[in-house]
């Protein structure tokens, strides 16, 4: 079981990373819409993370989303 500051330190590196994937591939895969990853969190175990995300400038967000989640692998 990781600890509280482990959990969030790799919660924190997650949220980075993705933000840097939203900024830098965001506009070729999703057109003009801002993604924002605004709270990750990590089970007791690693093994799952929950990423919350932020949608600006779009007039559907649930569209976003589902682009998005066609992509995830």
């Amino acid at each position: 079981m990781a600890t509280a500051v482990r959990k969030q330190q790799i919660a924190s590196m997650i949220q980075q990373a993705l933000g840097e994937i939203f900024l830098r591939e965001g506009p070729r895969l999703l057109g003009q819409v801002m993604v924002t990853v605004t709270e990750v969190h990590i089970n007791d175990n690693l093994g799952l993370a929950q990423v919350y995300l932020s949608f600006m400038l779009h007039k559907n967000p649930a569209a976003v989303l589902k682009s998005i989640e066609q992509r995830k692998k």
